[in-house]
């Protein structure tokens, strides 16, 4: 869990309250209508009573009727309130993953220039390098991948894959794109969006969402 997990249960938030607001209007159209199909019918021999009843009925069942294609239309914007959120996730990461001078390590750009250091040794310094030394040492770990494939075969793959692991860390640093909050929130996004087009998804919410959530 990071401190970015906060949009995501701000999406979370959003979604369960028009679902919320969706089915309500949906049950309340229904019961409308099952007593609208059930009214009978107005004839001669109708007391005052009994067309009193009949215009009621159909007045509740024509404002029913109305507030579903009200909560349909709020129902179909919700990804767009959803991507004004997006955006300011993106925005501090981007923020506070900014690079400062005066937060490089110089200690470690002295060691790796010596070229001493073994990928894992690489991804210790990594783990323990504050972001603008992390996005140095991300940088360095793309810098000496080999850029030919067959050479990128013959290294070993354990190696290999621990420097592609830093190469693409670093990289969620600077593209928030590619950062793990936002591509867990975009699998919310992706169910949220499934969920709109299909309301009968909605029961299953929560099943679909938790994992992305959790792991932001």
């Amino acid at each position: 869990m990071s401190k970015y997990q906060k949009y995501g249960k701000k999406l979370d938030e959003i979604a369960r309250e028009k679902f919320s607001a969706y089915e309500k209007a949906r049950e309340q159209y229904q019961k409308a209508k099952a007593r609208f199909e059930s009214r009978g019918v107005i004839h001669s021999r109708s007391t005052t009573e009994e067309r009193l009843k009949y215009e009621r009925i159909e007045l509740e069942y024509r404002e029913a009727q109305e507030n579903m294609r009200i909560a349909e239309r709020v129902f179909r914007q919700i990804p767009s309130e959803i991507a004004e959120l997006r955006k300011a996730l993106c925005y501090e990461i981007k923020t506070d993953n900014r690079a400062n001078p005066e937060d490089l390590n110089q200690n470690v750009v002295t060691l790796l220039t010596t070229g001493v250091c073994k990928p894992d040794e690489l991804i210790d310094l990594y783990e323990l390098a504050n972001i603008t030394t992390k996005r140095y040492i991300s940088n360095y770990a793309g810098s000496i991948l080999p850029k030919e494939p067959t050479e990128l075969r013959r290294m070993d793959p354990e190696d290999r894959a621990i420097l592609a692991r830093i190469y693409q860390s670093g990289r969620a640093l600077t593209n928030p794109e590619e950062s793990p909050a936002v591509q867990n929130f975009d699998v919310m996004c992706e169910a949220l969006n499934r969920t709109v087009n299909n309301p009968a998804m909605i029961g299953y919410w929560g099943e679909l969402t938790s994992g992305a959530l959790n792991n932001m």
